[in-house]
């Protein structure tokens, strides 16, 4: 595994308030993957604002794809978040691979035949440690946990069908999930913690002051980005060396 061509669908946009923290998503990626990649590997991004109905040409064009979060919800009518449930489903169709965070877990649940519902455990804000039930061979280095930052209100209360749970916390059963190539992960992987602390505070009209409270205590706790990113690296690199032509 030496190269990944990785593109990454762009569903949302860091608010201009928020840009100072870590600028916007194509810097956030970038900075994860920079920072965190393993040692000998190359990661090069491909970003595609699906929101403007830019996608692929083709989707062999990257050896594997990666979706931001949103301030949407995966059940909003949108014609855009539409048009997103549809490519989520060709790729689930040819079986390329998919990391999805947050609103793109949430969305092969949807596009898959799951359901997605706003939790009646609240909003799932701050650092929570996460529980592996089903290890999978691209989890390299192993572990029976991990640690990441958590901002959603909906969460995916029933899987598709040929899915499995292969992680979860109290809060959100089902926090990491495959169903064929797609995996699907609640949390963060790149949120700092300086910007979800600020997300979260844009959001005190609507996410109680105790939750909140609680949150920002957890982000004492440092997540897990390198393990995370190796992770998805390995997942998305695995049988890929070399640029799609």
């Amino acid at each position: 595994m030496n190269k990944i061509t990785l593109g990454v669908l762009l569903c949302d946009s860091v608010h201009s308030d928020r840009r100072d923290i870590d600028g916007d998503y194509p810097d956030i990626f970038t900075g994860m993957f920079r920072r965190y990649s393993p040692s000998g590997c190359e990661v090069e991004l491909r970003f595609y604002d699906v929101i403007s109905g830019h996608y692929p040409q083709r989707l062999d064009e990257c050896s594997g794809y990666l979706t931001t979060g949103a301030c949407a919800s995966v059940n909003d009518p949108d014609p855009w978040i539409r048009d997103f449930e549809q490519f989520v489903r060709d790729l689930h169709e040819i079986e390329c691979k998919l990391i999805a965070i947050c609103f793109g877990h949430q969305m092969i649940a949807k596009a898959l035949g799951g359901r997605v519902e706003h939790s009646d455990r609240g909003w799932g804000v701050g650092v929570h440690e996460v529980t592996i039930h089903h290890p999978e061979p691209w989890m390299i280095p192993t572990a029976r946990s991990f640690r990441i930052v958590l901002s959603h209100q909906d969460q995916v209360t029933e899987l598709p069908p040929n899915a499995e749970v292969l992680a979860s916390t109290p809060h959100c059963p089902i926090s990491l999930f495959r169903c064929g190539t797609l995996i699907g992960i609640q949390g963060h992987p790149e949120f700092s913690i300086p910007y979800a602390g600020a997300l979260m505070e844009s959001r005190a009209g609507i996410i109680p002051a105790e939750t909140r409270k609680q949150a920002f205590e957890s982000f004492a706790q440092e997540p897990d980005y390198t393990l995370l990113t190796s992770w998805m690296v390995h997942y998305l690199g695995s049988g890929a060396t070399e640029e799609p032509e």
